[in-house]
């Protein structure tokens, strides 16, 4: 099964990232998401877990997936929030 998730924007609000953590973030991501879903995709459940955009279908590429919020503390290394994003992200995703 072939998975192809594409995150066109990323907002974080008020946190500051350092040098190199936007990249640190991406790539803890990405590697975190195509892990669980590599070990759960057989779960994936397309369209459940999104909301209908007001340009088009619920689900594809015009969909929003609504996920609860991650947990971000002070000084949080950005690899750690990357994972935390991608672990959410791939539960939204599987669960719906």
């Amino acid at each position: 099964m072939d998975i192809d998730v594409q995150i066109e924007r990323l907002v974080l609000d008020g946190l500051e990232l350092g040098p190199g953590g936007a990249d640190a973030l991406a790539a803890a991501l990405e590697a975190e998401l195509s892990r669980s879903l590599a070990a759960t995709g057989a779960g994936l459940r397309a369209g459940s877990p999104s909301v209908p955009d007001a340009a088009g279908p619920a689900f594809g590429s015009t969909g929003r997936l609504v996920l609860p919020p991650v947990a971000v503390t002070a000084g949080m290394q950005p690899g750690l929030l990357g994972r935390r994003i991608g672990a959410t992200l791939a539960g939204g995703l599987n669960h719906g």
